[in-house]
């Protein structure tokens, strides 16, 4: 019975070191966006973009990923 435990135990303890890995790897994604857009706005900002609705379109999806990640 206790080597059936310790099977159990360290399955469960494998499963939760993968959901907090893909935990990572998805904020990992989520920042890299996440600089990814605001270095273009910078950059059309700087060259004098006018497509408006471009940006705002960008700056909406900054502040989306923003909340999602709780720094907003």
């Amino acid at each position: 019975m206790k080597k059936r435990y310790k099977i159990v135990l360290k399955i469960l303890i494998m499963i939760d070191f993968k959901k907090k890995w893909r935990q990572n790897m998805a904020i990992n994604q989520l920042e890299a966006t996440l600089q990814a857009i605001t270095h273009t706005i910078a950059k059309l900002e700087k060259e004098g973009c006018d497509d408006e609705k471009m940006l705002k379109e960008l700056r909406k999806e900054r502040d989306r990923i923003l909340d999602e990640l709780n720094l907003n």
